[in-house]
């Protein structure tokens, strides 16, 4: 990770890993499988690296520019995935820090901007 990033090639990596998702969706889309579209994640990101998530997290401390880029990119793909809502909102509540396993209301100050996760997956069909 440290040559990757000192090289500046992290976002070239995930490009990479981008066409992948995008070639293996298209692969199960004319296959007949719906369903089994890839969506790009961190964790998938670090599995084609071959590192740990925690590994790909560390990147952050000395590259942060790399970093933030690499999360906007992935935030980008989410947002604009074909995937349920409920499947976006989980990816989102995890990638911003806040996963099932938080009591109540979810809220995060970032600057001027404000995020808030009122619903709770977990009470779905209750």
């Amino acid at each position: 990770m440290k040559q990757i990033c000192k090289d500046g090639e992290l976002l070239y990596y995930l490009d990479e890993y981008l066409a992948l998702c995008r070639v293996k969706t298209a692969e199960a889309r004319e296959s007949g499988r719906r369903g089994y579209e890839w969506f790009p994640n961190l964790a998938g990101f670090a599995r084609m690296l071959e590192v740990s998530v925690d590994t790909l997290k560390k990147v952050n401390a000395h590259w942060p520019e790399q970093y933030g880029a690499m999360l906007a990119i992935l935030e980008d793909e989410a947002l604009n995935t074909e995937k349920s809502a409920t499947i976006l909102n989980t990816y989102l509540k995890e990638h911003l820090g806040f996963g099932e396993k938080r009591e109540g209301d979810a809220v995060i100050s970032a600057g001027r901007v404000k995020v808030v996760f009122e619903h709770d997956i977990a009470e779905d069909g209750k």
